[in-house]
């Protein structure tokens, strides 16, 4: 009943869904969990909470045992140490669960390889973040698969140099808000961009008062949502507006 367990309200939960009291760092010990995800024919579980090298890992370990097969959020996961948070990462990685965003981005760990990979710059560097888009990849209709980041976006230093800052995953083309799938409430928020004058694959500009652009032709952007590898002060799958002064809300 204290404050440290107590549901936030960003989750959206709603009076049916089930809550699970436990006692112990495993979500299955002690438990009917088991029952009643094999009751509701579930056989996949999606693991995050705290922290990360105790509970996460306990419910890990038995879910497999079972017979469940445990992904681990690894953006939504925390430890009180980093070290230990890394290290219970890698343990499941390597034995138990997929983990999923952070260690594709493993793949990227700078300008060059996210461009080898086949990432053009959208020419948008000179706003301090340069987007990389991935075309084929957005044109495949899988959504929020790990193995098939849609874009890339680079933190541009002030002396030029560039760091790898968020992995975004982006909707097939012609999708819209209505269409976004709801992850975790406000926790998760998507966001499009409705102003954006294009040149091929590159962003020219934006539109003036009256919808228009003076250069290139506008269209509207699918849904997207990062998943941030540096810390943000709004949480890892904020938009970058929050880093802009504008508060932490992801409005467009």
């Amino acid at each position: 009943g204290s404050d440290g367990v107590t549901l936030d309200s960003r989750l959206d939960a709603l009076p049916a869904d089930p809550i699970l009291t436990k006692k112990y760092a495993s979500c299955f010990f002690g438990t009917d969990l088991a029952s009643r995800l094999v009751s509701a024919g579930i056989d996949t579980l999606v693991i995050a909470g705290l922290s990360t090298s105790g509970c996460v890992r306990a419910t890990v370990v038995d879910a497999i045992q079972i017979g469940f097969r445990p992904i681990v959020a690894g953006d939504a996961v925390g430890d009180r140490w980093d070290d230990a948070h890394r290290q219970a990462l890698a343990d499941m990685a390597a034995k138990y669960a997929d983990v999923e965003t952070t260690e594709a981005m493993k793949a990227f760990p700078d300008e060059a390889s996210v461009q080898a990979a086949g990432f053009v710059s959208i020419g948008d560097g000179g706003t301090g973040w340069e987007h990389y888009i991935h075309v084929g990849r957005i044109a495949n209709p899988a959504v929020l698969d790990p193995t098939d980041i849609e874009s890339i976006v680079m933190k541009v230093n002030p002396d030029g140099t560039k760091q790898v800052a968020s992995a975004m995953y982006l909707l097939p083309f012609g999708t819209t808000m209505a269409d976004a799938p709801d992850i975790a409430g406000d926790l998760t928020p998507w966001h499009d961009h409705q102003n954006l004058c294009w040149d091929g694959a590159r962003v020219v500009g934006t539109t003036d008062a009256t919808g228009s652009c003076q250069r290139g032709e506008f269209r509207p952007t699918q849904p997207m949502i990062h998943v941030w590898m540096i810390p943000h002060e709004c949480g890892p799958f904020a938009g970058i507006e929050g880093s802009h002064g504008d508060g932490c809300a992801h409005e467009h």
